[in-house]
């Protein structure tokens, strides 16, 4: 078994958790009212409009709570097409403003999402903070290393 097997829990289990539809004019850069921070590569793709897409449904793995989460984890992890496991930051904005709060546990959670900016994966990373979300954005060459107890989860459409 990889470090990458055992790595990511499914959390979600059972539960049915969709994204509802969007017509992809909304970027994480324009939630203003719904992150306190962004860094400047999430500023900077506030013009990556997308296409429309319909209902999406999704499934949460949990991160171990000490650790570290690299994008080729992930790639290891999935062994799949990561265009797959990608969502659109509309889809990332609804999710944060309908659905995240169900999940988090605690003053702190993170999620992670993977998203492309000009047709190159990256991670959007959400976290919570006692003043409200802020959100990140890594290319997938990322390595993120964590010392505290934190909750963490990363959110990917549905794959079967």
């Amino acid at each position: 078994m990889t470090a990458a097997e055992n790595l990511f829990e499914l959390i979600s289990l059972d539960k049915e958790i969709v994204i509802d539809a969007c017509d992809g004019s909304q970027t994480l850069a324009d939630a203003t009212t719904l992150f306190v921070a962004t860094d400047s590569v999430v500023k900077k793709c506030r013009f990556n409009k997308i296409r429309p897409t319909g209902p999406t449904s999704v499934d949460i793995y949990k991160i171990p709570e000490k650790g570290s989460l690299a994008g080729a984890s992930i790639i290891d992890y999935f062994e799949n097409d990561l265009d797959k496991l990608c969502l659109t930051q509309n889809q990332i904005r609804s999710f944060c403003e309908k659905s995240a709060a169900k999940w988090i546990k605690g003053d702190k959670f993170e999620f992670f999402f993977l998203f492309k900016i000009g047709g190159r994966i990256h991670a959007a990373h959400v976290a919570t903070y006692t003043s409200g979300l802020r959100v990140f954005a890594y290319s997938m060459d990322f390595v993120i290393a964590w010392f505290d107890r934190g909750n963490r989860g990363l959110v990917v459409p549905k794959l079967l």
